[in-house]
């Protein structure tokens, strides 16, 4: 299902080792080092699928 206005979202579950994400609307999944190369794949992957934005937890140092 897509958003009233269409825009594609990805939400992205962010790991010391890696970083999750998934597009539920198009039943797609991936998973991408926490490096600088994987940050690249990332940028593409999303940009592939054409994500409008992208939403991921907030982190707070207790």
């Amino acid at each position: 299902m897509m958003a009233q206005n269409d825009v594609l979202v990805a939400g992205i579950d962010v790991a010391k080792d890696k970083v999750d994400v998934c597009i539920r609307s198009l039943s797609q999944r991936q998973t991408f080092a926490s490096s600088p190369e994987g940050r690249r794949a990332l940028i593409r992957w999303l940009r592939k699928h054409k994500v409008g934005k992208a939403a991921m937890e907030s982190f707070r140092w207790l």
